[in-house]
């Protein structure tokens, strides 16, 4: 089996029966300027491989090959829905196994879904005076299926579709 389809169905598993609580859906507009990448193994990133005992007595054995771990400084430009603490949100995970950052490392804005540790990204391009993003790395948005948002024929979704269906935005 191809390494990163056991990766990709090991953090499926992960998190899938990591028996976390449903968290609030957070959209904001911002943009990521520094990304900090920690090899695994290092301190602040411990390696995931090996093998552990869980209190019911049972182990849980890890393969992974990611490699290593990321933490990314959001600058939050504008809250659409739920509450931040604060203007700067550190968002940190584990990389993949070509290393490279998760997240938008630019000045440019980009519309960020904060949903307790997912986290879904897509830049903001202006098109004849309207924000845009693209479609395809979200499922919903506020509740509204992806699908049901006017597209264009490249799968761009106007921002201003998107802040109809939010109350406080309208």
């Amino acid at each position: 089996m191809h390494t990163s389809l056991v990766a990709t169905i090991l953090t499926f598993l992960l998190v899938t029966f990591s028996g976390s609580a449903h968290s609030e859906e957070i959209l904001l507009i911002g943009n990521v300027d520094a990304i900090l990448l920690l090899p695994a193994g290092s301190a602040q990133c411990p390696e995931l491989n090996g093998a552990q005992k869980n209190p019911d007595g049972s182990t849980l054995l890890t393969i992974s090959n990611d490699c290593g771990c990321e933490t990314a400084t959001l600058h939050v430009d504008h809250v659409l829905t739920g509450k931040v603490a604060d203007t700067i949100l550190k968002l940190s995970k584990r990389t993949g196994e070509w290393c490279r950052p998760s997240y938008p490392l630019s000045t440019r804005n980009a519309l960020f879904q904060i949903n307790g540790k997912n986290v879904h990204w897509s830049m903001l391009k202006e098109i004849d005076g309207r924000q845009f993003f693209s479609a395809a790395r979200f499922q919903s948005l506020n509740g509204t299926a992806i699908g049901e948002f006017p597209h264009d024929k490249n799968g761009q979704i106007a921002l201003d579709d998107v802040l109809k269906t939010i109350p406080a935005a309208r």
